[in-house]
């Protein structure tokens, strides 16, 4: 594989079979579109191409909670980028939210639901809007790094972004880009991928035996399938029986030494 990793040549093999399927309905729009126009009789001969089987969600990923908690907990918060890192996770953690319209907060889609903030989430996945109540810790972190960055009257100043550049450039005070926090993401959870929140937060529920169906609400998937596919992706490896193997072989991580 000429030295790609594993996930990396699975992915690229995915993007084959869905240009390849792109290509096929291109192709059968065309043919329905002459047969509307009565320039073609006959079959739809794309209809007799068996598409390519596509994974979803096969190579998404999830960080174990466990890990997820010591990572969060390595996170310095002495300092303003510190604390928008810690706040930034903790919220995307909260709201399953993409990385797309976690870049795009702003501080008027922040709303006081008694002592909670409520975040109004304008641009989602299909021009969709989302709104999720945070809970009592992570509004903490987030107004403690607000404050931190626009003062004790930051509510007031609607207008601003809530994630900007700390660096010590031009940059320093705008905005942040989707890159920039794909970056924040690599530097503290060792993936640049967004989504490993989304994942992590997804399986986690599930091994907190939350119900389907409310994964799908949090998730924002259209149907419970969705959810499905993208749970059985994330336990994928997985070995729920592996604690039960171990004690019944007598395995140890330190193994009696041979005495015969």
């Amino acid at each position: 594989m000429g030295g790609q990793s594993r996930p990396h040549f699975q992915a690229q093999r995915r993007d084959c079979r869905l240009h390849h399927n792109h290509r096929l309905a291109a192709i059968s729009s065309l043919v329905e579109y002459a047969k509307q126009q009565r320039l073609y009789k006959g079959d739809n001969p794309i209809d007799h191409i068996e598409r390519r089987t596509v994974h979803a969600y096969a190579s998404a990923q999830a960080i174990e909670m466990i890990e997820m908690r010591k990572l969060l907990a390595r996170i310095d918060c002495t300092d303003g980028a510190g604390k928008r890192d810690y706040a930034l996770l903790s919220v995307a953690l909260q709201t399953a939210q993409r990385g797309g319209a976690l870049a795009s907060m702003h501080v008027g889609d922040l709303t006081w639901v008694g002592n909670r903030l409520k975040v109004h989430f304008p641009r989602t996945k299909g021009a969709k809007t989302g709104e999720t109540l945070l809970e009592v810790e992570t509004t903490g972190a987030l107004v403690a790094y607000l404050q931190r960055l626009y003062g004790l009257d930051w509510y007031e100043q609607k207008q601003r972004p809530v994630w900007v550049s700390f660096s010590n450039n031009d940059s320093h005070g705008a905005q942040l880009s989707i890159q920039a926090v794909e970056q924040i993401y690599a530097k503290h959870l060792g993936t640049s991928k967004s989504h490993v929140t989304r994942h992590t937060t997804a399986h986690t529920l599930d091994e907190l035996g939350v119900p389907l169906s409310e994964i799908q609400e949090i998730l924002d998937h259209n149907n419970a399938a969705t959810t499905g596919i993208y749970t059985k992706r994330l336990k994928k490896g997985q070995n729920r029986h592996g604690r039960a193997l171990e004690q019944v072989f007598g395995v140890s991580a330190a193994p009696p030494e041979d005495v015969g």
